[in-house]
């Protein structure tokens, strides 16, 4: 990739590819993650996963929760030293009622040394968060 932006893009289109393998393999080992760990009315439910372990933890709330995520779509990128914010949207939907909503969001992803994934923050709209458990 000729950027760091572009490498985190990526990452998303092999997330909506469903290659989650080679996005294993472009986390450090001791990838640290900060993000909702279930995808209910409670926006409490916030926690940081641990290790790559961890990361694929994380990605398993997208799925088993009250509410599953779609693939999300990237609007922007933002690259600052080793760190690149990636400002996007994402489909939630309800699974009792299927009731979707467009959460915006923000994640934070930072560079390691080796060009791996050492951390991944995620900040979303807690009011449209809010919005899919009416």
């Amino acid at each position: 990739m000729s950027s760091k932006s572009e490498y985190v893009k990526n990452l998303y289109v092999l997330y909506s590819e469903g290659n989650i393998p080679k996005i294993t393999e472009s986390l450090a080992d001791d990838m640290e993650t900060m993000a909702c760990s279930e995808h209910d009315a409670s926006i409490s439910g916030w926690k940081v996963f641990k290790g790559k372990d961890g990361f694929l933890e994380m990605l398993n709330t997208l799925v088993t929760g009250s509410a599953e995520c779609g693939v999300p779509v990237i609007e922007s990128t933002f690259e600052n030293g080793n760190e690149v914010l990636a400002l996007g949207s994402v489909p939630l939907t309800r699974k009792s009622n299927g009731n979707t909503v467009s959460i915006p969001f923000i994640h934070r992803w930072r560079l390691s040394g080796e060009g791996k994934c050492s951390h991944m923050w995620e900040y979303v709209d807690a009011h449209a968060w809010a919005r899919i458990f009416v």
